[in-house]
């Protein structure tokens, strides 16, 4: 087993054949020693973490090289999931609304896209320095009589650990609402997260469509005997009012 320090590359694009080249940022890590895994898609993402998140043998760090915008949105997720995992945003440039938008998100650090080598290396070394003596990722702890995502996000645990399956919509709608300051966020944000999360050339979510996909989560949670703490904030958007 390599004990080199994993990277697991957010590279999202169509599928590729095992014959064909590496990114730049790929061959860039495995020539400075890096046990590099290229994921194309959101799946192939959670997967290769997933696996990891067991072994403690090699540190691992999450590089995200997508869209700015998708980088984001899965940082965010990938900061509920996994609290100890580094996870480092390319960014197109260094503009202080690009910065401040991937810091928000739960990267701990980031890197030009455009940039060399030696500042990408650089980057990722200091990202491996011990947070709390583990640089493995690890699942979010629960905490009793709290609500907590966990399982790859796809359920939502109750205090009394009755677990109701999310679909992708809810579960981008959850992340988003649970990662938010004051765990609130206006309906723009969360129809944006939710389209972010949805199939490539999908359809954008509606106002309309968001109170289905609320009405939806309640009506699972009330059949499992309990309440959702979800409450509306009239004209602006939703809030979470149990403790997490």
């Amino acid at each position: 087993m390599s004990l080199a320090p994993v990277v697991v590359l957010f590279q999202p694009g169509p599928d590729t054949s095992a014959t064909a080249k590496r990114s730049r940022h790929a061959e860039q890590l495995d020539a400075h020693g890096f046990d590099v895994q290229c994921c194309n898609s959101v799946g192939s993402l959670h997967r290769q973490l997933q696996h990891y998140a067991g072994q403690a043998a090699a540190a691992t760090l999450a590089v995200l090289a997508g869209p700015l915008s998708e980088n984001c949105t899965q940082a965010i997720c990938l900061r509920a999931l996994y609290p100890q995992l580094p996870i480092i945003t390319l960014v197109p440039s260094y503009s202080e609304a690009h910065l401040i938008q991937v810091l928000q998100s739960g990267a701990d650090n980031y890197c030009l896209k455009s940039g060399s080598a030696a500042l990408l290396v650089a980057t990722l070394f200091r990202s491996l320095r011990p947070r709390n003596g583990n640089t493995a990722p690890s699942a979010a702890p629960e905490k009793p009589g709290r609500w907590a995502l966990r399982d790859q996000v796809w359920v939502l645990p109750r205090p009394a650990n009755i677990s109701v399956p999310l679909t992708t919509g809810e579960r981008a709608f959850m992340l988003t609402l649970l990662t938010a300051p004051e765990l609130r966020a206006t309906r723009a944000d969360l129809m944006a997260a939710i389209t972010a999360n949805r199939a490539v050339g999908s359809a954008s979510i509606n106002q309309a469509r968001l109170g289905v996909l609320v009405s939806r989560m309640r009506r699972k949670f009330q059949q499992q005997g309990v309440a959702l703490p979800l409450k509306s904030v009239h004209n602006w958007g939703y809030m979470f009012a149990g403790l997490v």
